[in-house]
């Protein structure tokens, strides 16, 4: 019963504002290539693939942009050139080319260790932790102190308080100092946020500015980068667009996240075509930074790029460079390659299994090199997704059956994308969770997991001796690829024959 006598009035914190001169939109001329880029994207759109912005570029100067989508979904607010975007990860690039420039200023070393750089946090085995280590996710730090973990509600006080903005750097990187390491420092590659997060404290140490300081004074600033910056959540930010979920059912609203050096930017497609044409000169980093930035190495990811091989380039040997960002929400990526000078970059406020930037990359690439992109197919699992929501089961798999007879033609299928599909269903409805995971196990023949799958929907639907046999292949098949999740099968088969009993005498 609500007590309409009494008014309490709680005392919230006073909501920021940014303003600032903005960034002029970024403009590319009218051309063949850019009309056909504007084709390729046109279609990723019609089937359901991208919405957000696109910035094309050749030795930093435009080709193409365009803007896609909506916004705010909410209120029908379409994207333009100069939305502003989380770009999660790709705030580590930025953390790494600062650390980079104290480097060439003799401020820090990469041999560096935190018990030099902080020796008022408790980080066990300081003294083996280096700048270096930290870069290339080497250092034996956790993963993410922020994560919320899968498939449940049940997690730290201090998740959420991460994540709502409650604690300050200097106290995030405390709480992340007195975790236990993962594993030795130097020992093996396991990528960590929280490394970049005690990077970013440590560059705004040797600055004596806050880390928003410290990007606004190292890179932002000089750059004339006015539509990018690190902010709270709770700021009022002109443009920013709403995060959201892709899902088998639409689309949701995404949980907000903290911000951290890890993770906390926000730019636009103009402002990261500034930091591109930087790179080709060494205003923003010398030739000796981006040698040891742009080196190949056994890492997938080191000082906030990752280094491939570029087989579709002019030269042989070329390399390409990209760094990515996905939160929930947002998924972005900033390509760029250094035999022919192209820059690619997409920004996305929808992060969903359908989502593929990179295959969206490749086909602007191959126009930029006058070949023909691979057109988009839909999404096999989303698509019938939609039919089971509307028709039934009996029609979807009709209509599945038909897809396949073509081969999928007009669609890609993807095992992640159809065993997410059944678990949607299992809790609810373990007969049509069965038919995703028969459809999967079918198409996915080898797949261990697609069999595993399949005999926990015949489990939950009663059929014991059916789910013994599908679980049974699914062990056959991880004892042949060795595979990391063969004891949990095992776990799982063993579960459904003690449910069966011992075999009947005859």
């Amino acid at each position: 019963m609500v007590n309409l006598g009494v008014f309490v009035f709680l005392t919230a914190p006073v909501l920021s504002v940014v303003c600032s001169a903005r960034s002029v939109p970024v403009q590319a001329r009218e051309s063949p290539e850019a009309e056909r880029i504007q084709r390729l994207i046109e279609q990723y759109a019609a089937v359901g693939r991208f919405d957000g912005v696109i910035a094309v570029a050749r030795k930093g100067e435009p080709v193409y942009s365009g803007a896609f989508g909506l916004a705010h979904r909410e209120f029908g607010v379409p994207c333009t050139l100069t939305t502003r975007f989380q770009i999660g990860s790709i705030t580590k690039t930025f953390t790494a080319m600062m650390v980079l420039r104290l480097v060439d200023r003799g401020l820090l070393s990469p041999e560096d260790t935190l018990a030099d750089l902080l020796p008022d946090h408790a980080f066990p085995r300081a003294g083996e932790i280096t700048i270096e280590r930290l870069l290339t996710h080497t250092s034996g730090l956790q993963r993410d102190i922020a994560d919320y973990p899968p498939g449940t509600n049940q997690f730290p006080d201090r998740v959420a308080k991460i994540n709502a903005d409650f604690f300050s750097l200097d106290e995030q990187v405390k709480l992340i100092a007195v975790r236990p390491l993962a594993h030795a420092p130097g020992e093996r590659y396991d990528y960590s946020s929280d490394g970049y997060s005690v990077l970013g404290l440590s560059v705004a140490r040797m600055l004596e500015t806050s880390y928003a300081g410290a990007l606004q004074q190292e890179i932002l600033g000089p750059l004339a980068m006015g539509d990018s910056g690190y902010v709270p959540q709770t700021t009022l930010l002109q443009d920013r667009a709403t995060g959201y979920l892709q899902t088998f059912d639409g689309f949701e609203v995404a949980r907000p996240l903290g911000i951290s050096p890890a993770g906390g930017m926000y730019s636009t497609v103009g402002d990261l075509l500034l930091v591109d044409r930087a790179l080709f000169g060494e205003a923003l980093l010398s030739a000796a930074a981006k040698a040891r930035a742009w080196a190949p190495s056994a890492f997938i990811t080191a000082y906030g790029w990752k280094v491939r091989p570029d087989p579709t380039a002019p030269a042989p040997g070329s390399l390409l460079i990209n760094a990515s960002g996905s939160l929930t929400g947002f998924y972005s990526l900033f390509t760029r390659t250094l035999d022919d000078g192209l820059c690619v970059i997409l920004l996305s406020n929808v992060k969903g299994p359908s989502f593929h930037l990179d295959a969206i990359t490749d086909g602007v690439l191959a126009i930029l090199r006058g070949r023909e992109p691979m057109a988009p197919r839909r999404s096999a699992a989303l698509e019938l997704a939609a039919l089971l929501g509307s028709q039934g089961t009996a029609a979807s798999f009709e209509a599945w059956r038909g897809w396949s007879a073509t081969g999928f033609s007009e669609h890609y299928v993807s095992e992640s994308e159809l065993n997410a599909l059944g678990c949607r269903w299992l809790p609810q409805d373990a007969a049509r969770a069965a038919a995703v995971f028969r459809a999967t196990a079918e198409r996915f023949a080898e797949s261990p997991n697609a069999h595993d799958s399949l005999g926990e929907a015949l489990e939950g639907m009663g059929e014991l001796e059916a789910a013994r046999t599908s679980i049974a292949r699914a062990v056959e098949l991880a004892r042949q690829t060795k595979h990391p999740d063969l004891a949990a099968y095992e776990q799982h088969l063993a579960t459904v024959e003690r449910k069966l009993g011992p075999p009947k005498k005859p």
